[in-house]
Protein backbone atom coordinates (compact mmCIF):
# COMPACT_ATOMS: atom_id res chain seq x y z
CA UNK A 1 0.00 0.00 0.00
CA UNK A 2 3.15 2.48 0.81
CA UNK A 3 4.24 2.43 -2.92
CA UNK A 4 0.91 2.57 -4.21
CA UNK A 5 -0.42 5.74 -2.09
CA UNK A 6 3.49 7.41 -2.53
CA UNK A 7 2.99 6.69 -6.53
CA UNK A 8 -0.46 8.19 -6.70
CA UNK A 9 0.19 10.80 -4.07
CA UNK A 10 3.83 11.78 -3.95
CA UNK A 11 4.92 15.18 -1.92
CA UNK A 12 1.43 15.11 -0.81
CA UNK A 13 2.13 12.08 1.77
CA UNK A 14 5.29 14.28 3.24
CA UNK A 15 2.89 17.47 3.23
CA UNK A 16 -0.04 15.75 5.11
CA UNK A 17 2.68 14.55 7.46
CA UNK A 18 3.61 18.07 7.88
CA UNK A 19 -0.17 19.35 8.69
CA UNK A 20 -0.23 16.04 11.27
CA UNK A 21 2.68 16.91 12.81
CA UNK A 22 2.04 20.80 12.84
CA UNK A 23 -1.60 20.49 14.26
CA UNK A 24 0.17 17.56 16.56
CA UNK A 25 -3.41 17.02 17.85
CA UNK A 26 -1.89 13.74 20.40
CA UNK A 27 0.73 16.05 21.46
CA UNK A 28 3.16 13.24 20.21
CA UNK A 29 5.88 15.67 18.55
CA UNK A 30 5.61 18.23 21.62
CA UNK A 31 6.44 14.68 23.51
CA UNK A 32 9.57 13.94 21.66
CA UNK A 33 8.28 11.32 19.26
CA UNK A 34 9.41 12.24 15.16
CA UNK A 35 6.81 14.29 13.33
CA UNK A 36 7.07 10.99 10.89
CA UNK A 37 5.33 9.03 13.44
CA UNK A 38 1.99 10.31 11.73
CA UNK A 39 3.12 9.07 8.48
CA UNK A 40 0.96 6.10 8.79
CA UNK A 41 -2.70 8.07 9.58
CA UNK A 42 -1.22 10.67 6.76
CA UNK A 43 -0.98 7.84 3.61
CA UNK A 44 -4.69 6.28 4.72
CA UNK A 45 -5.86 9.70 5.61
CA UNK A 46 -4.95 10.49 1.55
CA UNK A 47 -6.88 7.11 0.45
CA UNK A 48 -10.04 8.01 2.06
CA UNK A 49 -10.42 11.62 0.30
CA UNK A 50 -11.70 11.02 -3.07
CA UNK A 51 -14.66 12.36 -3.89
CA UNK A 52 -16.04 12.97 -0.33
CA UNK A 53 -17.04 16.11 1.75
CA UNK A 54 -15.29 17.28 4.59
CA UNK A 55 -17.39 15.61 6.78
CA UNK A 56 -16.76 12.40 5.21
CA UNK A 57 -12.56 13.29 5.94
CA UNK A 58 -13.15 13.86 9.01
CA UNK A 59 -14.46 10.57 9.72
CA UNK A 60 -12.03 9.38 8.21
CA UNK A 61 -9.02 10.91 9.92
CA UNK A 62 -11.35 10.06 13.68
CA UNK A 63 -11.14 6.41 11.85
CA UNK A 64 -7.75 6.14 11.75
CA UNK A 65 -6.54 7.85 14.65
CA UNK A 66 -9.18 5.37 16.99
CA UNK A 67 -7.23 2.31 14.77
CA UNK A 68 -4.13 4.09 15.45
CA UNK A 69 -3.84 4.95 18.49
CA UNK A 70 -7.40 3.60 20.34
CA UNK A 71 -10.78 4.96 21.61
CA UNK A 72 -9.08 6.65 24.80
CA UNK A 73 -6.59 8.79 22.21
CA UNK A 74 -10.24 10.18 19.88
CA UNK A 75 -10.09 13.32 18.44
CA UNK A 76 -12.09 16.61 19.78
CA UNK A 77 -14.56 17.01 16.56
CA UNK A 78 -13.17 20.93 16.43
CA UNK A 79 -9.68 18.98 16.06
CA UNK A 80 -11.31 16.75 13.35
CA UNK A 81 -12.34 20.12 11.44
CA UNK A 82 -9.47 21.47 11.65
CA UNK A 83 -7.68 18.61 10.45
CA UNK A 84 -9.38 17.95 7.55
CA UNK A 85 -9.73 21.81 6.61
CA UNK A 86 -5.73 21.91 6.64
CA UNK A 87 -5.61 19.04 4.57
CA UNK A 88 -8.19 19.80 1.93
CA UNK A 89 -5.75 23.22 1.21
CA UNK A 90 -3.21 20.55 0.11
CA UNK A 91 -4.65 19.22 -2.70
CA UNK A 92 -4.01 20.02 -5.92
CA UNK A 93 -6.71 21.32 -8.15
CA UNK A 94 -5.92 18.60 -10.35
CA UNK A 95 -7.46 15.71 -7.63
CA UNK A 96 -10.40 18.03 -6.99
CA UNK A 97 -11.71 18.12 -10.72
CA UNK A 98 -10.52 14.69 -11.98
CA UNK A 99 -13.75 13.13 -10.70
CA UNK A 100 -11.95 13.08 -7.17
CA UNK A 101 -14.42 16.17 -6.24
CA UNK A 102 -13.99 17.47 -2.61
CA UNK A 103 -16.63 19.22 -1.78
CA UNK A 104 -16.43 22.43 0.87
CA UNK A 105 -18.69 21.27 3.43
CA UNK A 106 -21.37 23.94 4.26
CA UNK A 107 -23.96 23.32 7.17
CA UNK A 108 -27.32 23.79 7.36
CA UNK A 109 -28.61 27.22 8.52
CA UNK A 110 -31.88 29.33 9.54
CA UNK A 111 -33.68 31.43 6.83
CA UNK A 112 -34.20 34.61 8.98
CA UNK A 113 -37.03 35.97 7.68
CA UNK A 114 -38.97 32.25 7.98
CA UNK A 115 -36.60 30.80 10.79
CA UNK A 116 -36.76 27.58 8.62
CA UNK A 117 -33.93 25.54 8.72
CA UNK A 118 -32.51 25.69 4.97
CA UNK A 119 -29.75 22.93 3.70
CA UNK A 120 -27.22 24.21 1.31
CA UNK A 121 -25.61 21.97 -1.44
CA UNK A 122 -22.18 21.52 -1.05
CA UNK A 123 -20.45 23.57 -3.46
CA UNK A 124 -17.25 22.42 -5.65
CA UNK A 125 -14.00 23.59 -3.90
CA UNK A 126 -12.01 25.72 -6.46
Amino acid sequence: MRRCVDERFGPLVERFTDVLARIDPLLLVSRGTPPSEYEPEARTILLGLQGRSLRHLEHVIDAEFVHWFGKAMRLRPGELKRIARALLELLPSSLRLSGHFIHRYMPPSRNPASGKIVHVRAQPMN
